[in-house]
């Protein structure tokens, strides 16, 4: 099958995922007519350039609108209460680039949680809010007709934000929060180039609740669902990467990992997971590096992660830091790390996205995986 056509394919079900989680996230919150939360938040702000010649081309600052529509969590569920009762909900983002005419603008769909730190019921409080999904940038490397912009080569990419939030509650339905706060768009070296875009912005939030938060919160449960102190995770994995700009072919990648959790608290755990798999664009990655002669055994790698996994209910945001314990160094470094989330389907199965990269914040692939645990 064609490249282009495998990318078509791979976008749209990368779209019917996120519309899927987006769903379940947001009505799995009972009343969510009366817990209903909405904002509208104007941005200011600038594209903050990691290569030069990205900076080259920047010649504004940007502005953006954010309109978001939450619900309030109200303690029917015992996580709730555990992170203090935060906001879930979708929201979409608008903003330019920099420049019209070579990076054109930038549009987000994507689900979020708003978490504070302080009673709901004070004046004044201090949070986060962490948003993930998918957006859609306008302009994009094309040899033909934009071969300036080599900072991105595909219209869809991921979405993912984190701000900070200092609210002031005006009365018990409408609050003015202020934000400061950055947000990341890449495709996860679904397509070249991938450098992705990274965005500092301030801004300012009015937001409306149908209800106080007192008249719908519930009695919190005095029990926690999970009671298992120990968990053996293991599954398969698959994906897809692309190596150069002026082909874009897509080599597949799959394998197979397993994991050992142990429960620190009822939001958090921690573990190792071991992952092995066959990456089919070693052969062409070696083709640019002076080293030694290529064997079939470079095509499989494996790794090690320590898994750090903040748990709210069905959901499991996971920060996975580790190393290669077999690659050639000359290629990857050491360094192996993950970023992502699970999400629990049946009891003892989910099904996980993660975004793999080499060092600090250099993207390998997009991982998806689907998991089996044993519980003890």
């Amino acid at each position: 099958m064609p490249a282009n056509i495998n990318s078509i394919m791979f976008r749209k079900h990368l779209f019917l995922l996120f519309f899927v989680l987006m769903s379940a996230f947001a009505f799995s919150q009972p009343k969510w007519n009366s817990s209903m939360v909405i904002s509208a938040e104007p941005r200011w702000g600038f594209v903050a350039p990691h290569h030069d010649y990205m900076a080259y081309f920047l010649n504004k600052n940007i502005t953006a609108f954010e309109l978001n529509v939450g619900w309030q969590t109200t303690g029917i569920k015992s996580w709730h209460s555990k992170f203090n009762y935060p906001v879930i909900g979708f929201g979409v983002y608008h903003s330019g680039l920099g420049n019209d005419y070579i990076y054109g603008n930038l549009t987000g769909l994507y689900s979020f949680i708003n978490r504070y730190y302080f009673p709901n019921s004070g004046r004044f409080n201090f949070g986060n809010r962490l948003g993930v999904g998918l957006s859609y940038i306008s302009k994009h490397y094309d040899l033909q007709t934009n071969p300036t912009d080599i900072a991105i080569g595909s219209h869809v990419n991921c979405f993912i934000q984190f701000e900070l939030l200092f609210t002031w509650n005006v009365n018990k339905k409408f609050n003015v929060t202020g934000t400061v706060g950055a947000l990341h768009a890449s495709n996860g070296n679904l397509k070249e180039p991938n450098k992705g875009f990274n965005i500092v912005n301030l801004g300012v939030a009015a937001t409306y609740r149908f209800n106080s938060f007192e008249s719908i919160r519930a009695k919190a449960p005095i029990y926690f669902a999970d009671t298992s102190k120990q968990y053996f995770t293991y599954g398969v994995f698959g994906s897809g990467k692309v190596l150069s700009r002026f082909t874009n072919n897509i080599y597949p990648v799959y394998g197979v990992s397993a994991e050992y959790l142990r429960r620190i608290n009822c939001k958090s755990l921690i573990g190792l997971e071991l992952s092995g798999y066959y990456d089919a664009s070693m052969h062409d990655l070696f083709k640019d590096y002076d080293i030694l002669e290529f064997k079939n055994s470079y095509y499989l790698l494996a790794a090690a992660n320590v898994t750090y996994g903040l748990q709210m209910g069905k959901f499991l945001i996971t920060i996975q830091p580790g190393i290669y314990l077999r690659s050639r160094e000359q290629i990857h470094g050491l360094i192996s790390n993950k970023i992502g989330f699970r999400y629990t389907f049946f009891k003892n199965y989910s099904f996980s996205v993660n975004i793999k990269a080499h060092w600090l914040a250099q993207a390998d692939f997009i991982e998806f995986g689907l998991k089996r645990t044993i519980r003890f």
